[in-house]
Formats: C-alpha cells, sequence, structure tokens
C-alpha cells in the first residue's frame, strides 16, 4: 500500500470535494454520493503504465487571433478597380510589395496584367446551421468582381481562352493597394453592345470564387499596372 503524507492527502481530500461538487452542480446527483464514488475511485491500483487522464477543455475558441487597429489619422484608401492581375496558382510571393517579385512573375508568365480598368468587387455570406445557442454558423463567402477592360477587338482571343482555364488567382488594384485573394477563380468575360450609338463595346469581366478569407492588400510597387509587352 502507498503511504501518502499529509500535505498529499490534504490535497487530494480538496481535489476530490471539488470534482465532486462540479459533477453533482453538472448532474444534479447528491454531493455526498459522488464525493464517496471518487474517494473509493482514487484507492483503485491503475495498471502499469497507465495514468489516470486529465480532463482538459477548450479556452481559445472565441478568443480572436489578433487586435483591431484604431488610427484617427490613418489615409483612407479610394475605390475603383484601377488595375487586374492574374496571377497563376502555382507561382507564390514572398514580398508582394516588391516590384523585383512582381516583374519577374510577369517576365515568366505566371502574371498577367491587365492594367487599365474600372469595377467594383463584392460578396455573399454564406451561413449554415449552427448549433447549441447558436442558430447559424458562417460557412465562407461567395466573391464576385467585374471589372470592365476598353482593349476591346484585340483581346476576343485572349478571353475566349481565359474563360476556359481554372488556374489564376485575381488580384486587384484600388488607389493605393494592391488586394490578393488566395482562391483559384472563375473568370466570365463577355463584350455586350448597347443600343446606344455613344456608347463604348468593352469587356465585361466576371470573377468568381469562394473564400473564408478577405482578399489581403498590400502597398502595390510602382510601375506594375501598366502595359508590358512579352515576346
Amino acid at each position: 500500500m502507498r503511504k501518502l503524507s499529509f500535505p498529499k492527502i490534504m490535497a487530494a481530500i480538496m481535489f476530490i470535494a471539488l470534482m465532486s461538487a462540479f459533477v453533482a452542480a453538472g448532474t444534479g446527483l447528491p454531493f455526498i454520493g459522488v464525493a464517496l464514488a471518487l474517494a473509493a475511485l482514487s484507492f483503485v491500483p491503475m495498471p502499469k503504465g497507465v495514468a489516470m487522464m486529465a480532463i482538459t477543455y477548450p479556452t481559445d475558441c472565441d478568443a480572436l487571433p489578433g487586435t483591431h487597429y484604431c488610427d484617427e489619422c490613418d489615409d483612407p484608401e479610394l475605390g475603383r478597380i484601377r488595375g487586374i492581375a492574374l496571377i497563376d496558382k502555382d507561382f507564390a510571393f514572398t514580398d508582394p510589395t516588391s516590384y523585383t517579385e512582381w516583374f519577374n512573375g510577369i517576365a515568366a508568365g505566371s502574371i498577367i496584367i491587365i492594367p487599365f480598368t474600372r469595377g467594383s468587387f463584392s460578396g455573399t455570406h454564406k451561413e449554415g446551421t449552427g448549433y447549441g445557442d447558436q442558430a447559424t454558423k458562417y460557412m465562407g463567402t461567395d466573391y464576385e468582381l467585374t471589372f470592365f477592360d476598353p482593349n476591346y477587338a484585340t483581346n476576343r482571343d485572349f478571353y475566349n481562352a481565359l474563360k476556359r482555364y481554372q488556374k489564376y488567382k485575381v488580384a486587384f488594384k484600388t488607389e493605393t493597394k494592391v488586394h490578393i485573394t488566395d482562391k483559384v477563380c472563375q473568370v466570365l468575360p463577355l463584350a455586350p453592345v448597347a443600343d446606344d450609338i455613344t456608347s463604348e463595346v468593352v469587356w465585361e469581366v466576371k470573377c468568381k470564387w469562394s473564400s473564408q478569407n478577405e482578399p489581403s492588400p498590400y502597398t502595390s510597387p510602382d510601375g506594375i499596372f501598366v502595359c508590358f509587352e512579352q515576346s
């Protein structure tokens, strides 16, 4: 039989008392009965090499991974999708603010730049059935980006081919930021013609994808959203 010191005995009694109160409160069983059962269990010898299971509870389910940033003097970012980059899914940036990395990706054919556009970006959140006290839970977001490309006739073959590929992530430029998505998108180009003799025929291109993450904004390097000629 094991010999226990007085401090260990007191610690065991306190532990049994606390666990008994916890179990009794959660199950409605009488405190004395629970305490006697735990006390008896404490004298049952465990097989050699087997330890008593510890009860743990998750503590970070409701914890945010970061803190909210606040600056009354922060400059606002102005809108309009002013340029588009189509990034091959196998291309990875080390530093998305680096002109050299962008230039190398363009030169290798891994990045396609459509430099002068206008357009908008939005998304629709998806909700699923929740559990417990939660009526619904977040299931991701369906994103849609629409841009207009004024270079019409000469880009017919380009857009015909592009709509058959699903290998590009889209990035879009606002005033000073380039926003990079984390999922491959479906590109759907169309060149509608309006009943207006003063209207322009331009490409209207929709990019669609689903993700649980918003696009990541980075400072746009100068000299990237310009016309490149690739040989």
